[in-house]
């Protein structure tokens, strides 16, 4: 049994909770809980963290997309520090298990129909490079299949694939910061 304070009024009630390792459900008593009724309300553990508070007080921090953060009150502070250990631990278990899902960016662009355009991107681009160290640059963006060039300086030039612009240098090149947009979405940091 646990004491939660109401979001609206803010009237503590005692209520009977159960944690099932993913989330904590609560009911208005033990007997609703053993008669399997619906309980009155699910507390997800997704993304949250548990702090201790003073007393017998603990908050159950949500993440930003939940305004609201729930704050119990055990009978002991031994009860209170064995909610908050096993509540953080399945919280830690949740960050752990969401982060080993990630998706491979490759299988990710795939999945969009984007890796093509990336491929083709990185494969002009590897042909203008080529041809650019082995004839001059000006020389080689005029008479590739690129395209004219849309600027030359001294040491690089610009040329447009497509709906792909490529910077086409002799000098090694550091790659800044950001993000390639391939018809119109993200698709690949520090390309």
């Amino acid at each position: 049994w646990l004491r939660k304070k109401g979001h609206h009024v803010g009237v503590w009630k005692r209520r009977f909770f159960r944690f099932d390792g993913k989330a904590l459900r609560y009911w208005k008593s033990l007997d609703n809980a053993q008669a399997k009724q619906p309980p009155r309300g699910v507390l997800r553990l997704e993304g949250c963290f548990v702090l201790a508070g003073r007393e017998n007080r603990f908050v159950i921090k949500a993440p930003a997309s939940n305004p609201f953060d729930e704050e119990l009150v055990a009978a002991s502070a031994q009860e209170r520090d064995a909610w908050i250990r096993a509540l953080n631990a399945a919280a830690l278990q949740y960050r752990l298990a969401s982060a080993s899902r990630q998706v491979d960016l490759e299988r990710f662009l795939e999945s969009k129909g984007l890796w093509g355009t990336v491929e083709e991107a990185r494969a002009i681009a590897s042909a203008a490079a080529s041809t650019a160290s082995s004839s001059g640059i000006h020389e080689s963006v005029g008479e590739s299949p690129l395209g004219p060039p849309v600027s030359t300086g001294d040491s690089e030039a610009h040329a447009r694939a497509g709906s792909v612009l490529l910077r086409v240098s002799e000098e090694p090149w550091e790659p800044r910061q950001g993000i390639l947009v391939v018809t119109g979405r993200r698709a690949l940091h520090n390309f």
